[in-house]
């Protein structure tokens, strides 16, 4: 009786052993199913934004038509060969008509939305600004000969009293042209009736801006933090 006792407390003790690390090792490989999830879903997530990321800047580049296309006419136009000019700014852009907004004079443009780009060529010396469909086979020069050295403060200045002046954002407006002038009074030659400017020259800028037909044109001093709308001089719908 004894040694029957003795036995099943034996038997019970290794069953009890075994079911335990059994357990353990059920517990263990769960947890290592978890981990292994977890990591293939993390996986899975990085590459997913990864994928994200490369699709979004392949949509925002340029494509190599389109700058082919503006490189190719700035060629034509000022016979300047293709190597010694380049691309130095450019960002998608969808234009109000068919004319990509820059209409000739009597020219009557589709009623339509253009998606397309804006687009800087520059040979170090002036830039080309030009206004393209998506591929490019539409293109139109929107400004030339524009100095590279036009203040970018000066720029800011302008775009932002342009963008106020007619409620569009500054990336829809184009600085058509850029001249240095030097203004005969402190007024920058456009006083106000009864105004009182100082007598003295002021070196700045003469700064055109166009959007959808319109144009704007300032007078600014060297820095733009003197500005004016020259009005008889602008072309702004009513």
């Amino acid at each position: 009786m004894k040694t029957t006792l003795k036995k099943y407390c034996v038997t019970y003790q290794v069953r009890m052993l075994t079911a335990l690390i059994l357990t353990g090792i059920l517990s263990v490989g769960g947890g290592l199913t978890i981990i292994e999830t977890a990591t293939a879903g993390s996986t899975n997530f990085t590459t997913k934004t990864n994928n994200e990321v490369l699709a979004k800047n392949r949509l925002n580049r340029l494509p190599p038509q389109v700058a082919n296309a503006v490189l190719r006419d700035v060629t034509r136009r000022e016979g300047i060969k293709n190597n010694f000019l380049k691309i130095t700014d450019y960002r998608q852009q969808t234009w109000n008509n068919g004319c990509l907004e820059l209409p000739q004079p009597n020219e009557i443009c589709t009623q339509a939305l253009v998606p397309g780009w804006r687009v800087v060529a520059s040979n170090n010396k002036q830039n080309w600004i030009y206004h393209t469909n998506d591929n490019g086979r539409s293109l139109r020069l929107a400004s030339a000969n524009t100095p590279t050295n036009l203040p970018e403060s000066v720029k800011n200045a302008v775009l932002q009293a342009a963008s106020q002046r007619l409620q569009l954002p500054t990336s829809g407006l184009t600085i058509i042209q850029a001249q240095q002038q030097t203004w005969n009074n402190g007024c920058l030659n456009l006083a106000g009736s009864d105004e009182f400017c100082t007598q003295a020259l002021v070196d700045g800028w003469r700064v055109t801006v166009g959007a959808g037909g319109q144009t704007l044109v300032y007078h600014t001093n060297q820095t733009g933090s003197a500005i004016r709308l020259n009005e008889q001089a602008s072309t702004i719908a009513d």
